[in-house]
């Protein structure tokens, strides 16, 4: 039978500050006529999610408000379930 097993979710300091360093070397191209976003996301508004991600956005806090969650997975024919409870 197969067995629950608990876990918690824990990205390694050297991921975010990759990750960070990606996005400070995101480079966009100029928006053409798409304030409106009729085509898809404003270029604006991808800047501003970027700039949040590099100087807001807190993963620590984030990963404790997920684990705060009874989280568990299984495996079940040789594919990954995850359960929260």
């Amino acid at each position: 039978m197969a067995k629950l097993e608990r876990f918690q979710i824990k990205v390694e300091e050297s991921v975010l500050q990759d990750l960070k360093g990606r996005l400070k070397k995101t480079r966009l191209a100029p928006d053409l006529d798409n304030e409106d976003r009729k085509y898809g996301l404003s270029t604006t508004y991808v800047k501003g999610y970027v700039d949040h991600r590099i100087n807001k956005f807190d993963w620590r806090k984030a990963e404790v408000d997920m684990n705060a969650y009874n989280q568990r997975r299984v495996m079940v024919d040789d594919l990954l379930k995850i359960s929260t409870q």
